[in-house]
């Protein structure tokens, strides 16, 4: 199998960042450190880059200020958000509730559900299945 790249952006034009390969090796701190030195995240309330992304994963580093939203509908993959740093508040289908530090949250395929942050916050997201790569 070979390699997944990803292409230069306006927000990173240095491209070449491997997103898929036999094995990948993620350094967490050197992304998070990254997203929250860039333009995005200083103009904006959010900013996040793609890990891992192929036909079975995709993992998705994600900061939002306080105050922020994520609202998504359901998807038709699994998805997990594992709360680095922070606070959110996550609203589902079947329940609502403060996610702390360390905390991970599973939804299976076809849940509805956002997210706020009631503080800084820092996740990653990864949605699992046959649909990973539309996401």
């Amino acid at each position: 199998m070979p390699e997944k790249h990803n292409e230069s952006t306006p927000n990173r034009p240095e491209g070449g960042r491997i997103l898929d390969a036999p094995m990948l090796r993620i350094n967490l701190p050197e992304y998070i450190w990254q997203i929250k030195g860039e333009v995005a995240w200083q103009n904006s309330d959010r900013n996040a880059i793609t890990l891992l992304h192929n036909e079975f994963m995709r993992i998705v580093v994600v900061a939002l200020k306080e105050g922020a939203e994520m609202n998504r509908l359901a998807v038709d993959g699994a998805i997990s958000i594992h709360l680095l740093n922070g606070r959110l508040w996550v609203d589902s289908e079947p329940h609502s509730f403060s996610l702390d530090e360390g905390e991970i949250i599973a939804l299976r395929p076809g849940i509805n559900h956002n997210a706020y942050a009631e503080q800084d916050s820092v996740f990653l997201l990864t949605l699992a299945g046959n649909h990973a790569g539309e996401f």
